[in-house]
Order: C-alpha cells, then structure tokens, then sequence
C-alpha cells in the first residue's frame, strides 16, 4: 500500500491556522454571550457546539437536521464563521415551517 507524501510545513501551517480560527471564533462567541460546549477539531471543518440560548436566533444560520425524539422535536443548526462550523440544538424552530430542515 502506497502511502501520500505529506508537506509537513505545509500541514502543520494548516493545523495552526485552524486552531487560531477555533481560537477566534471561541472568543467571539464568549464575547457576545455564548457558552461553548465542545470543539471538534478532527472535522473539517472544524466543529464548534454551543448552548442554545435565544441569543442563538441572532446567528441565523440553516436548520440541517430535524428528529423525532420522546420529548418532541429536535433542531439542529449551523453557520460558518471563519471558517468553523457553528452547531446548537434546540426544540424550538426558529423558522416559521420546517422546509429549511429538509
């Protein structure tokens, strides 16, 4: 099995920038009153979650997932910023039909 010769230099710039945008992004979200729950940084995009807050609906961002659960509905949602993925949870839509969800 042929192994892919990797740019160390290269790779490892990639690596440290991502950790200064999950840094950036974690800072800003504290700043405005987010609490972070867990950073994924085995995905690439790298995954930021946060406590669901009614500060949430300020960020926008599209609901990608929807499910069934033995309390009721569960939301998934996600922005992009700075190059990070942003995810909340919440059993509250935050639009007004679920048709974003699809």
């Amino acid at each position: 099995m042929a192994t892919k010769t990797i740019n160390r230099e290269r790779q490892n710039e990639f690596v440290q920038q991502q950790l200064r945008n999950v840094n950036q992004v974690v800072k800003d979200l504290a700043q405005h009153g987010y609490t972070v729950l867990a950073v994924e940084l085995d995905k690439h995009p790298p995954v930021i979650w946060i406590q669901y807050s009614k500060h949430c609906q300020q960020l926008g961002g599209a609901c990608y997932r929807w499910h069934h659960t033995p309390r009721g509905m569960l939301f998934t949602y996600q922005i992009m910023v700075n190059g990070c993925k942003v995810v909340w949870q919440t059993d509250q839509p935050q639009v007004k039909k679920y048709e974003k969800c699809h």
